[in-house]
């Protein structure tokens, strides 16, 4: 029995009847094998996802237009919501909700954006509205927040939100709010209830100007901020949405104090700590990074950090900074660094001037956004990871202030006074269709490409190195490099191998529990009078050779020089995996192209 699709437009963007929708269900099968239809948007029809589909890719055109969409799936089905594909839409809209300054969440997993609050000394402060990213349904949320907030940090709770510390706005001490005190309570959305329930505040120690995250635990982490006796906090605080309360105990403390800190959670699991002001409300020079459960300090990395910092995840642990600086420099305001997952920082090409209301956002492909600048000059840069510098994007309009998020790689919401404001630019996920071959200029032909560090890898530890160039990609000591974002059930790899030892291949469990690592002594390429079977490393003008890895459940096949291996990783065949290529030692690895398949 096929599931049901369910079909939703925004009531502010509709569809053209006329379009014609092309469907294509995503999963862990061969991409020959994606199912896909075509059809009239306006013909009635059932729909029905395959077996297997974990994601739903849509586009609709018509002469009017075009637009697109992405969801996943579940037991009962897909609520795919269609959005205009180059043009933003309003979600929600009233004359005085939201306000630019309200807060704003995202929960994953139900699809669901909340905004809350707002710096206003009236009514408005207490107001709510929820809007699914699954059908588009926007609505008030009935009694609002109680007490008001302005400032709260909004984190997935369980499968409602938390809506914690900030300050009441009332309460407005010389026009200042950043006067005001601390609130010591945070409030639950619950959704069985549809709405925040009066009886179930949650004590915390009195906070504001604080971040927030949900850790691995499911628990959200209170970081840093300010209280009525420090104007910069250093301790961290948990609160469970199993037991609803908050908790100390357990956990370790910032090495620097930090009001307004940045914070988000890895790929790995670690917390990420950077940014913010001290006692003095001066820029904190470091950032910091947190075991997965926040109850150990995992150390620090000095930069060189202006008032515009911001940061952002890349994948395999590693982090994007602009407004900083990896070593001394005269204008940190316009420069950019990669902090690799050793806490070692690089610096990256230039920013095209200096941050302007700075907004850097995660995005698909491992390529964070930068929107800077103001009015009709604000611009957005895309991060490529491979030239290490962030180029221009086209994107209308850029998000117009600060108060802006990326909600699931290709979907920017952002706040102004009286509308909240939705633009999907991109329908990839993590099923997304298979990375393609990494083609690269022979020396002297085709396109020229300026060697660097690519930012997908992690950059190894001491002695390690990831070179690009026009000769392929080049790895040594522990250098690494993730492959793809996205994850795989069943997948062949294959590397066209240049010189060099066979280099090393990493399976990533999705939940960053552990790693598999083929190609070493626990499972190494097929051997042959001692060396792994392919070309002999006769440099960058060898012919290629390919090794493959082929990989479903608990079984893994290495291929080299037409011989196989076959190694069983048990505690391995639950997990969807990530992929990342690593050096084999000291000794340069030299590859020409890889290409990732999912299998069936």
């Amino acid at each position: 029995m096929l599931q049901p699709i369910q079909l939703h437009t925004l009531s502010g963007c509709p569809v053209d009847p006329s379009a014609t929708l092309d469907l294509v269900a995503l999963g862990d099968f061969d991409s020959d094998l994606t199912s896909a239809e075509s059809l009239p948007l306006g013909e009635p029809r059932e729909l029905g996802l395959p077996l297997g589909a974990l994601a739903l890719e849509a586009r609709a055109s018509s002469p009017r237009g075009a637009w697109h969409g992405a969801a996943p799936t579940n037991r009962s089905g897909a609520e795919l919501l269609l959005w205009p594909a180059r043009e933003p839409c309003a979600l929600f809209s009233q004359s005085t909700f939201p306000r630019a300054d309200s807060s704003l969440g995202y929960h994953p997993e139900t699809r669901e954006l909340l905004v809350a609050g707002g710096f206003v000394a009236s009514p408005g402060a207490a107001r709510v509205a929820l809007v699914s990213l699954g059908t588009g349904e926007a609505r008030e949320v009935p009694g609002g927040l109680l007490p008001a907030r302005a400032g709260a940090q909004i984190t997935p709770f369980g499968d409602g939100f938390l809506l914690s510390g900030g300050v009441d706005p009332r309460e407005r001490l010389g026009g200042d709010f950043n006067l005001a005190t601390p609130l010591r309570s945070a409030s639950h959305y619950d959704p069985a209830l549809g709405r925040f329930d009066p009886n179930r505040q949650i004590t915390i120690s009195p906070r504001a100007n604080h971040a927030a995250v949900r850790i691995r635990s499911g628990d959200t982490l209170l970081i840093g901020g300010r209280s009525p006796e420090t104007p910069a906090l250093a301790t961290l605080e948990a609160v469970s949405p199993e037991t609803h309360s908050a908790r100390l105990v357990g956990l370790t403390e910032l090495t620097h104090r930090r009001r307004d800190p940045q914070s988000f959670v890895l790929d790995d699991g670690r917390v990420f700590v950077g940014g913010g002001t001290d006692a003095t409300n001066q820029p904190v020079q470091t950032v910091e990074w947190l075991s997965s459960d926040a109850s150990e300090h995992l150390g620090t990395t000095r930069l060189h950090v202006s008032g515009a910092a911001r940061f952002a995840p890349l994948p395999g642990g590693s982090v994007v900074v602009v407004g900083a600086c990896a070593s001394p420099c005269e204008r940190p305001q316009a420069a950019a660094a990669w902090i690799d997952a050793w806490g070692r920082a690089h610096a990256l090409a230039p920013l095209p001037g200096d941050l302007e209301q700075p907004v850097l956002l995660p995005a698909s492909r491992g390529a964070p956004w930068l929107v800077t600048g103001s009015g009709s000059a604000r611009r957005v840069y895309e991060l490529s990871a491979w030239d290490g510098a962030f180029v221009p994007r086209a994107l209308a309009p850029a998000p117009p202030s600060e108060q802006a998020l990326n909600l699931d790689g290709g979907t920017l919401v952002w706040l102004t006074d009286g509308q909240l404001t939705g633009h999907r630019f991109d329908v990839r996920g993590s099923y997304a269709s298979d990375l393609g071959p990494l083609l690269l200029a022979q020396p002297g032909v085709g396109t020229q490409v300026t060697p660097s560090a690519p930012l997908r890898g992690s950059g190894g530890s001491e002695g390690g190195e990831v070179r690009y160039d026009a000769q392929g990609l080049s790895l040594s000591g522990r250098g690494a490099v993730h492959l793809t974002d996205t994850r795989y059930r069943a997948l062949t790899l294959t590397i066209q191998w240049q010189a060099g030892p066979a280099p090393l291949v990493v399976l990533h469990a999705d939940d960053a529990s552990l790693e598999v690592q083929l190609g070493g002594a626990a499972c190494p390429w097929p051997q042959h009078g001692g060396q792994a079977q392919g070309p002999a490393p006769t440099g960058t003008n060898g012919t290629p050779g390919s090794l493959e890895v082929r990989r479903a459940g608990a079984d893994v096949v290495l291929t080299a020089g037409g011989v196989s291996q076959r190694c069983t990783f048990p505690e391995l065949a639950q997990h969807r995996v990530r992929v990342s290529l690593g050096a084999a030692g000291a000794a340069p690895s030299h590859l020409r192209s890889f290409e990732i398949r999912r299998t069936p």
